[in-house]
Parts: C-alpha cells; sequence; structure tokens
C-alpha cells in the first residue's frame, strides 16, 4: 500500500501488476511481460516511488538469467 492508500496487486500466472484505488473504483494495469521482465512475478515491494517484484521464473530457472531474479520500476500510472 502507498501513502495515499493505493493496494498493488501481483498476479502470477497473468505475469501482471495491478493498482487498485482506496475505495476499489479504479483499477490500473501497470505492468505486463510486454512491458516489463516479468515471468510468475511474486511478492512486491514499494519504497517510495519505485516498486519491485520477485520472479519465480518457471520459464528461465538458469543461472544465467539470475538477474531477472528481482525487477523493480518506476514511472507508472496511479488511480487519480
Amino acid at each position: 500500500m502507498d501513502t495515499k492508500g493505493n493496494i498493488y496487486v501481483s498476479e502470477i500466472l497473468l505475469n501482471q501488476i495491478w493498482v487498485l484505488s482506496p475505495d476499489g473504483s479504479q483499477r490500473i494495469l501497470i505492468a505486463t511481460k510486454q512491458n516489463a521482465p516479468l515471468d510468475n512475478n511474486t511478492s512486491l515491494v514499494l519504497k517510495g516511488d519505485v516498486l519491485c517484484t520477485a520472479n519465480l521464473g518457471f520459464t528461465h530457472a538458469n543461472p544465467e538469467e539470475a538477474d531477472r531474479t528481482v525487477v523493480c520500476m518506476k514511472g507508472f500510472p496511479l488511480p487519480k
């Protein structure tokens, strides 16, 4: 949850991250596999305006791709 009360949700099987307004009236898709290196994203951590997620990586369990284990992003849209 951020300082405005928005709730962040990780959808592990669809590779999506959503932000929901405090009253639930607005829902914004902020990240997908098409615009972020998501791979079965799980836990979310929000610090300031940076959101990080841990990737389980069912499809890339190779050591060469370890840099995709944690993904951070900022500048995503928020509910008004």
